[in-house]
């Protein structure tokens, strides 16, 4: 998102009254050379809540994340206080001593050009294997690439049918209350990619084809 909608957004939502909770698990797989900014940078009033981690970054068994909750932040302490257990002190001062390093910066050089490396051969492979008419984005960075079905074809269809061979996709139901994306799929690049991925690309792309023909 342009820095100018973000500033627009985190505007709107306080002139409306709604709180505004901020998901920045990703921006530091960005292809930029320049730090991607949060919503937060643009918060002057408490309203939005932002929220990362080391999950997609680092090592998920760490199970270690952050929020700066604004107005709320008491409550937010209140909660992870009363609802959760301590986290363990040796897992986080590791990793704020790593993060602090050189190392740390290496680490995320070599994660992102393992990422663009691993979204370009799935790009490749949904070129070659997917019916004419499908479309997917070029993502500056992240896990994931974006697909836009033929033929308006439904994602659930697809999932159902990708389901029983067991390859697994997110259908664009899952990331909208209406039907607005329900001919997009969402595909994981996280893997490094090898002949077993791109046999389950190939068969997602004859399921594509075959449900294509039965509409």
């Amino acid at each position: 998102m342009p820095d100018n909608h973000k500033a627009r957004l985190v505007e709107f939502c306080y002139n409306q009254n709604i709180p505004l909770i901020e998901d920045d698990t990703y921006s530091a797989l960005s292809n930029s050379e320049t730090p991607l900014k949060a919503l937060k940078a643009w918060d002057k009033t408490g309203n939005v809540i932002h929220c990362a981690s080391l999950h997609k970054v680092l090592a998920p068994g760490l199970r270690l994340g952050w929020i700066s909750a604004g107005r709320w932040q008491a409550r937010v302490e209140m909660l992870k206080h009363v609802q959760s257990r301590n986290n363990e002190e040796l897992s986080q001062q590791a990793a704020a001593d790593f993060i602090a390093s050189s190392a740390y910066d290496r680490h995320l050089r070599r994660l992102r050009a393992a990422l663009l490396n691993q979204r370009e051969q799935t790009a490749q492979a949904i070129a070659t294997h997917f019916p004419s008419a499908t479309r997917m984005n070029n993502p500056q960075g992240g896990l994931a690439l974006w697909v836009e079905l033929p033929d308006q074809l439904s994602s659930k269809q697809l999932f159902d049918a990708a389901l029983a061979e067991k390859i697994l996709i997110a259908p664009g139901l899952m990331f909208s209350n209406s039907n607005r994306f329900e001919h997009f799929i969402r595909l994981n690049c996280g893997q490094p990619f090898n002949p077993e991925i791109e046999q389950a690309l190939k068969r997602l792309g004859q399921l594509c084809a075959e449900l294509r023909q039965k509409n």
